[in-house]
């Protein structure tokens, strides 16, 4: 790889809320100092000199401890340092390389922009002055205000609310940065905070409602020293598809459009220790949280009167396959063969040969559906299914999917540790009585919970890594002779190092074991599956025309819909099976489409139509783990159009010397694909969707 050009900076250096100062060494927020450490302030260095690239681990080792040969795990456990610091999006993990940073930086030295101008990435222009296209992205602001819930007209003395915002911004950047938020106010009149900045996550509007909830809950439960008497928090919240970009204060953001002045309206209308959305945002909180009609919004900053809903709590419903159920399942087209396959496997495992099954396609294209009708053609009598899910905001916990699976496992309802301390010694030996041994180890795994990946790497002597990861294979084996395990592991391109380890040995043992390991991922995790006769991968690919067309009629009940309707649809959405459902959806809200006699009509063009809030988060999520590089020549290429040459875009692009690496990083991400290399190189976007 080419070395960096870039130097250390002189001059200080601002991001959120801190202050860098490389002379100093010193890490300022609110002008104190932040010990983080010398190689953790190595490593913010290394990362403040290239904003927004990524950085291969290598080259990050050999930048903190320069000719000296360190586990990875050293690295790991830095980069959580930074994160608890910073905030866990702080730093993006891009699974299998490494890392990027992505705070927007802002520089004070002194010149006649003046101090905190925004500093601007090279690529910014193009040359000849053509602009990149904007970032329009999926933004969700929540507004929580305070309120006295006990005695509202007696007022709370200046010197409490000094002493209680004091502890309160810490509660609130803590439990923010859990979901993925960011916060820019926290004042007298409440906390304001974004989900989808400076990086978006699949999942932005469901973690702020979570935030939010959890906020204002923790405040009622007086779980935070220091609330004055009666204090009460109250909550709006608001999402829409804003073109954002960094403010002129370090940390905040201007946002086109409505969002800000939403929030409020639904926040003032709140009760006390209430959270209110519109209409809008309930169409996509629903079936993941419980809500309850509220009195329609009345505001001055509002056009009009606006539908709200409280929101009551968590329903029980996590992912977006449990949501499905719960709404009921479109039929399953175009993937009888993968059934087969998945039918042939089980009936092996039955048979004593073990299987181990990689399902692999792009997000959305159905791994977790078909794993479902799978799952529900199983008799029940024959095998246990066990279910576990990496989660993006678990990728540096060590072992998280293999924790909820052994609780599942061995059925624990209260995972406390004075019970495991009682009783967990006494279900392993019900499993088998030659696991009493592995009790200690287990016992490490499951108090714990999902442990730091560095932590997993500094237990006692006694219980090493791999000791923790023979212990899960041991379990899973032992359990397996019971009964036969069908074990599915879902969204695997967010695993962790360590649970990477326990699925190579139990893959590596899976042919001698009645268990059928089903694991699904997205291509870029770029999983490396065995060979071994008992190893199969299956890639999935979106629906072809007609199958589009089954599945449209299987959404709406319809006997028969237009060509043109299907057409378009299809066109849309390249055949994404989660692409249809969600846009067909849309189109049913908005009356586009519908339904009469039995025939599917559509009222106007469906060719133009907005893209969902679900859909559009997914590709920005998708896109936020790219370099800031690699996002710009995207943004340029889709101004070519849906095909594009790789001479036309170097013609246009400041990165033309980098320009093959970082169309392999669109490659590798499933963003582009590559159709022609004679006489020159020639691609096309995957999905006319990603386009800017």
């Amino acid at each position: 790889m080419p070395q960096s050009t870039q130097s250390t900076p002189t001059i200080a250096v601002r991001f959120a809320q801190f202050e860098l100062r490389p002379a100093q060494r010193l890490l300022l927020v609110g002008g104190e100092p932040v010990d983080i450490g010398s190689r953790a302030f190595d490593l913010l260095l290394a990362f403040i000199e290239r904003p927004g690239e990524l950085l291969r681990k290598a080259e990050l080792m050999e930048r903190v401890w320069p000719r000296v040969v360190v586990e990875e795990n050293n690295l790991q456990v830095q980069v959580s340092t930074l994160r608890r610091v910073l905030g866990s999006r702080a730093i993006v993990t891009i699974p299998g390389h490494g890392y990027r940073f992505t705070l927007p930086l802002s520089a004070d030295d002194g010149s006649s922009a003046g101090a905190g101008a925004t500093v601007a990435p090279p690529s910014a222009v193009a040359p000849g002055g053509l602009a990149l296209l904007g970032g329009r992205r999926s933004v969700v602001l929540l507004k929580l205000g305070f309120a006295n819930a006990v005695t509202p007209s007696t007022p709370i003395a200046d010197e409490d609310w000094h002493e209680f915002l004091g502890a309160f911004e810490g509660c609130a950047k803590e439990v923010l940065a859990r979901h993925g938020g960011l916060l820019t106010e926290c004042d007298m009149l409440g906390v304001t905070a974004l989900f989808g900045l400076p990086a978006a996550g699949e999942n932005d509007l469901t973690q702020a409602v979570e935030a939010g909830l959890e906020m204002i809950t923790g405040v009622r439960a007086r779980r935070w020293a220091g609330l004055p008497p009666g204090l009460a928090l109250r909550g709006g919240l608001a999402h829409a598809s804003v073109i954002a970009a960094p403010g002129a204060a370090p940390g905040t953001w201007r946002l086109s459009g409505s969002l800000s002045v939403t929030a409020l309206a639904l926040c003032d209308a709140a009760q006390a220790h209430e959270l209110l959305v519109s209409q809008e945002t309930r169409r996509q909180i629903v079936p993941y949280f419980d809500t309850a009609p509220h009195a329609p919004v009345e505001h001055s900053v509002l056009p009009h009167a606006l539908e709200a809903h409280g929101v009551l709590g968590r329903s029980g419903i996590v992912t977006r396959i449990e949501a499905a159920r719960w709404r009921g399942f479109t039929p399953l087209v175009g993937r009888a063969e993968e059934l087969r396959v998945l039918t042939m496997a089980f009936n092996d495992m039955l048979a004593g040969k073990g299987r181990a099954i990689s399902l692999v396609a792009e997000a959305g294209v159905g791994k977790s559906r078909l794993v479902a009708e799978f799952g529900r053609r199983l008799p029940p009598e024959q095998a246990r299914v066990l279910h576990a899910r990496c989660q993006p905001q678990l990728q540096m916990s060590a072992y998280a999917p293999f924790v909820d699976l052994l609780r599942t496992l061995l059925q624990l309802k209260n995972p406390a540790p004075e019970w495991l301390e009682a009783d967990l010694s006494q279900s392993l030996q019900a499993i088998d009585p030659a696991l009493k041994g592995w009790t200690p180890v287990v016992r490490k795994l499951l108090s714990a919970g999902p442990m730091a990946s560095d932590a997993a790497d500094g237990l006692n002597a006694d219980v090493s890594r791999r000791q923790l990861s023979e212990a899960v294979v041991a379990l899973i084996s032992a359990a397996a002779r019971i009964e036969p395990l069908v074990l599915v592991l879902d969204d695997w391109h967010w695993s962790d190092q360590a649970s990477d380890d326990v699925l190579k040995m139990l893959v590596a043992m899976g042919a001698h074991l009645r268990v059928l390991l089903i694991v699904t991922a997205r291509p870029q995790a770029q999983l490396a599956w065995p060979t071994s006769a008992h190893c199969e991968q299956l890639l999935l690919r979106p629906l072809a025309p007609a199958q589009s067309a089954d599945m449209v009629r299987g959404i709406f009940g319809a006997q028969s819909i237009a060509t043109s309707i299907a057409s378009a649809i299809h066109e849309r959405t390249e055949g994404n099976p989660f692409f249809i459902e969600e846009i067909c959806r849309a189109l049913l809200d908005q009356g586009t489409l519908t339904l009469s006699d039995g025939l599917l009509h559509s009222k106007r063009t469906i060719e133009g139509i907005a893209l969902p809030h679900s859909i559009e988060a997914l590709i920005r999520a998708l896109l936020d783990q790219l370099p800031e590089a690699a996002q710009d020549l995207a943004k340029l290429a889709s101004v070519l159009g849906r095909d594009f040459s790789r001479d036309d875009l170097e013609a246009l692009s400041v990165h033309a010397g980098a320009s093959g690496e970082l169309l392999a990083r669109l490659v590798d991400a499933a963003l582009i694909e590559p159709t022609q290399l004679v006489p020159g190189p020639r691609y096309r976007f995957r999905h006319a969707l990603v386009q800017f």
